[in-house]
């Protein structure tokens, strides 16, 4: 299934190559960089949980943004319920993170063999250096 995170409707073809129908944007949210509430910069694709050391987030889709705003290593990672054609999403909070927030960027999802979660974080502006970190979801 190929999932269309968009903010806007947008015309494109109806199947892919190999005959299957494209799912329209089922979750939207405004970019940081046009409006004052937006939720992020840059929409970071996730995984859907399956895991089950997090039975509150099984099923659920994680994704995330880069971050909040740029030279602000703030990071976001939201939750949607797959129910119909839209899916309503709550922002995540870190517990054993400073106001419970990610404090690095968001670079992308990882998942294992459980269906366990893992974080990847950076925490220069520029993909570059050594301040990469994984991190696992737990409680």
């Amino acid at each position: 299934m190929l999932l269309i995170i968009s903010i806007h409707s947008i015309r494109a073809p109806t199947k892919d190559e190999m005959g299957n129908a494209f799912v329209e944007p089922v979750i939207e949210f405004k970019n940081a960089m046009n409006f004052k509430d937006g939720s992020g910069i840059v929409s970071i694709g996730g995984v859907v949980y399956s895991g089950s050391g997090l039975p509150a987030l099984k099923d659920k889709y994680l994704f995330g943004v880069w971050t909040t705003a740029h030279a602000k290593s703030n990071g976001v990672i939201f939750a949607a319920d797959r129910k119909g054609s839209d899916w309503p999403y709550k922002r995540m909070f870190i517990k054993n993170g400073q106001n419970g927030e990610l404090g690095a960027y968001l670079l992308a999802f990882g998942q294992d063999r459980n269906g366990e979660v893992y974080v990847l974080t950076i925490s220069n502006e520029d993909p570059k250096g050594n301040t990469g970190k994984i991190y696992r979801l737990t409680n």
